[in-house]
C-alpha cells in the first residue's frame, strides 16, 4: 500500500471528522431553535451510537480496533458531537436553565449510553 500505517491512521481520522461535521451541521440547521434542542440532540445520539458500536464491535475487537477508534470514534463521533458547544451554549443561559441543561446532558448522556448497552447485547443476542 502506498500509505504508512501512521498516514492511514490520519486519513481515516480525517475522513471521520468530514463526515461527522458534516453530519453535526445538518442536525443542527434542521433543529434550529432558540433552546439549544440540537446540540443536545447531537450529544445524545453521538454517545447512543459511540456506545453500541462500541459494545458490538468488541466481540470483532482484534480485527476491528484500529478502524473503529480512528475513523468512526475519534473523526466521525469525535467531529458530531460537541460538548464544548454545549457548555458554551450553557454559559449564554441564566442560572435554572443552565443547570436543567447541564442535568439533561450529563445525565441524559449516561441513560442513553445504558440504553445503547442494552440494545447492543440485545442486537449481539439475537445473532447468536
Amino acid at each position: 500500500m502506498f500509505l504508512s500505517l501512521k498516514n492511514q491512521r490520519w486519513l481515516l481520522i480525517g475522513l471521520g471528522g468530514f463526515f461527522g461535521g458534516g453530519l453535526r451541521a445538518v442536525v443542527e440547521h434542521l433543529l434550529q431553535s432558540d433552546a439549544p434542542l440540537g446540540t443536545l440532540l447531537i450529544n445524545w445520539t453521538g454517545v447512543f451510537v459511540s456506545v453500541l458500536l462500541t459494545e458490538i464491535l468488541v466481540k470483532h475487537w482484534s480485527v476491528w480496533q484500529q478502524w473503529h477508534a480512528d475513523f468512526l470514534s475519534i473523526g466521525l463521533i469525535g467531529a458530531y458531537t460537541t460538548y464544548s458547544t454545549a457548555l458554551l451554549e450553557m454559559s449564554q443561559q441564566a442560572f435554572v436553565p443552565a443547570i436543567i441543561y447541564w442535568c439533561l446532558s450529563i445525565i441524559g448522556g449516561v441513560l442513553i449510553a445504558l440504553a445503547a448497552q442494552v440494545c447492543a447485547r440485545w442486537i449481539r443476542g439475537a445473532q447468536k
